[in-house]
C-alpha cells in the first residue's frame, strides 16, 4: 500500500491501482453476481430529528400544503407514547422537500409507477431506527456491460396510489376519478374527501393533541407562511410565483380549518369528554390555560390581509392569461361546493350536469367569493349586489339553454348543433377502450347467444349505446341526439 501513491489508490484497502485491472469489455455487472451485490446510494429519511413527527401532526401539514408532503413521507410501524409516527422530510414552512434532504441521492430517483414497461432497480431497506436506504440491484435479466446507462427506478406498490392519482398517472385517474388532477371533477371529488377526513380528525380531538396540534402548526406552519406573504405584498414582487401560490392556498386552507377547531373545542366546553382526562381536570381545578392558548393562537389564523392583497394578486401572474387571484377564486370556490355538496352533488361532472350548468356554477362561486372578500361595502348593500348578479348568471344561463334548444330543434349548421348539444346533454359514462380492440382482428364474440358473431369491437360499441339509451330511459330524459343515428358519436368513443 505504501509503494502506491496517495491520489491513485482504489478500493477500500487501498492496496491497488487501475494499472493493476486488465479491461475486459465481455464483463458484465449483475448484483446477483458472485462476489458482487448491491450498491448502496444513501439514507433517504430521516436526516433531522424533527423529521419524525406525530402522524395528526403531518396529516393537517399535508392538507394544508396540498398533499405535496405526502410525495416524501412515509409510515412506520414504530409507535411513540402510544402514537403513529410519520417519516416527513420536507420543511415545515414551505411543505417542500429540506436542504438537508437535497443533499442526498435517493430523493432524485423516479419509480415506476403502474407503467409495466419500467423495471425497478432500486431496493428499499428499512432499518431498526425507522431509516430507509436506497440500494441499487441489478439482476441478471438487465446486467450492464461497460458503459451502459440505465435510469434508476424504485417501485413504491400500492401505498402510493394516492400520490400517482393527484399527480396524475394513477389507475384510477381515467376510469373511476375521471381525469387526472388538473381535470376540475377529479381534483374536487378528491379534495372533497380530503376536507371530510379533516373535519373527522377535528371531531375526534381531545385537549392535550388539540393544544399541541395547534401550537405546532401556528409557530412551525402559519407564522413563516404569513412572513413570505406580508413580504411579497409589501415589496410588490414575490420571489416565486409558484412558491406565493402554494402560500396562498396554504393560508387559506388553515382560515378553513379555524372554523372547524373553533366549533370543536367549544363543543369539549359545552359538552365535555368524560374520557378526555386532561380536559375534566381542568375545568374541575378552574384552570383553563390551555383552552385560552388555543382560542388566543386559532384568532391568528385568519385570513384578515386577504382583503388587503387582493389587488396585488391580480398582479402576480401564473401563466395562462391567470393570476394569483384566480388561485385563491378556485379555492374558495372549492369550499363553498364542499358546503353544499349534499344538495348539489359532484358539481363540475359532465356526467351530471350539462356545460352551461357548470358555467353557471363556477361563474355563482367566483361572484360570492368576490363580493365577500373584497367588496368594501357594507354587507347589507353587498348583498344586495351580489342579489342583482345572481340573477343576472340565472338569466344569462337561461339564455344560453333557448339559443342552444333553438339551434336545435331548427336544424342549423352541423357544427352550430354539434356545438348546441354539447352545452345541453351529458357525457355518457363510457369505459377506455383501447383501439387495438375495437379494430377488427378476427376475434368474434357471441353477443346474443345464438348465431351472430361480431367483432370484439364492434360489440363494445354497441354495448356502451346501449348503457347511454337505458341511463336516458331510467332517468326519464329526452335525449338531445341519438347515438344510433347521429353523425356525432363524442359520447360514444
Amino acid at each position: 500500500r505504501s509503494k502506491i501513491p496517495e491520489g491513485e489508490r482504489i478500493g477500500f484497502l487501498g492496496i491497488h491501482s487501475e494499472s493493476d485491472y486488465v479491461e475486459d469489455k465481455t464483463v458484465v455487472f449483475s448484483s446477483e453476481k458472485s462476489g458482487l451485490g448491491m450498491l448502496e446510494l444513501g439514507r433517504y429519511g430521516p436526516h433531522r430529528r424533527i423529521d419524525v413527527k406525530d402522524n395528526l401532526h403531518f396529516c393537517f401539514k399535508n392538507f394544508i400544503f396540498d398533499f405535496e408532503p405526502s410525495e416524501w413521507s412515509y409510515g412506520v410501524s414504530d409507535q411513540r407514547l402510544g402514537r403513529d409516527q410519520a417519516i416527513d422530510i420536507t420543511d415545515d414552512a414551505t411543505g417542500e422537500v429540506h436542504s438537508l434532504a437535497r443533499q442526498s441521492t435517493p430523493i432524485y430517483v423516479n419509480e415506476v409507477g403502474n407503467n409495466k414497461k419500467l423495471h425497478c432497480n432500486v431496493d428499499i431497506r428499512h432499518t431498526d431506527e425507522c431509516a430507509v436506504y436506497y440500494y441499487i440491484f441489478i439482476d441478471k435479466d438487465h446486467a450492464m456491460k461497460s458503459g451502459d446507462q440505465v435510469e434508476l427506478l424504485v417501485d413504491y406498490g400500492e401505498a402510493y396510489e394516492d400520490v400517482r392519482e393527484r399527480k396524475g398517472y394513477g389507475k384510477d385517474n381515467n376510469e373511476i376519478l375521471g381525469g387526472d388532477f388538473d381535470d376540475d371533477a377529479a381534483r374536487l371529488k378528491r379534495n372533497f374527501v380530503d376536507r371530510e377526513m379533516a373535519q373527522l380528525d377535528i371531531h375526534d380531538l381531545k385537549l392535550f393533541d388539540m393544544y399541541y396540534l395547534v401550537e405546532y402548526l401556528t409557530n412551525d406552519v402559519l407564522a413563516p407562511i404569513d412572513l413570505r406573504i406580508r413580504h411579497g405584498h409589501m415589496h410588490g414582487q414575490a420571489e416565486s410565483f409558484t412558491r406565493l401560490s402554494k402560500d396562498v392556498i396554504a393560508r387559506q386552507r388553515m382560515h378553513w380549518l379555524k372554523i372547524y377547531f373553533q366549533r370543536r373545542l367549544k363543543e369539549m366546553m359545552t359538552n365535555p369528554d368524560p374520557n378526555d382526562e386532561l380536559l375534566i381536570r381542568s375545568m374541575r381545578v378552574g384552570g383553563k390555560e390551555m383552552v385560552r392558548t388555543i382560542e388566543k393562537s386559532l384568532l391568528t389564523w385568519d385570513f384578515a390581509m386577504l382583503p388587503d392583497i387582493f389587488p396585488f394578486l391580480n398582479t402576480v401572474p401564473i401563466g395562462g392569461n391567470k393570476t394569483l387571484q384566480d388561485v385563491i377564486f378556485h379555492e374558495l370556490s372549492e369550499e363553498m361546493l364542499y358546503f353544499v355538496a349534499s344538495k348539489l352533488p359532484d358539481p363540475l361532472n359532465r356526467t351530471v350536469w350539462s356545460k352551461i350548468s357548470i358555467d353557471l356554477t363556477e361563474s355563482t362561486t367566483r361572484d360570492i367569493a368576490r363580493y365577500f372578500v373584497y367588496c368594501k361595502e357594507p354587507m347589507l348593500t353587498r348583498v344586495q349586489i351580489l342579489g342583482k348578479q345572481l340573477l343576472e348568471n340565472a338569466k344569462n344561463a337561461a339564455n344560453k339553454v333557448r339559443e342552444a334548444c333553438s339551434i336545435v330543434n331548427t336544424g342549423s349548421s352541423s357544427l352550430s348543433r354539434d356545438a348546441a348539444i354539447d352545452k345541453l346533454s351529458l357525457h355518457s359514462l363510457s369505459r377506455k377502450m383501447k383501439k387495438k380492440d375495437i379494430a377488427p382482428s378476427g376475434s368474434l364474440i357471441n353477443v346474443y347467444a345464438n348465431d351472430l358473431n361480431i367483432d370484439y369491437g364492434a360489440a363494445a360499441t354497441i354495448a356502451d349505446i346501449q348503457a347511454y339509451q337505458d341511463a336516458v330511459e331510467l332517468g326519464y330524459l329526452e335525449p338531445y341526439f341519438n347515438p344510433c343515428s347521429s353523425r356525432r358519436l363524442t359520447d360514444t368513443k
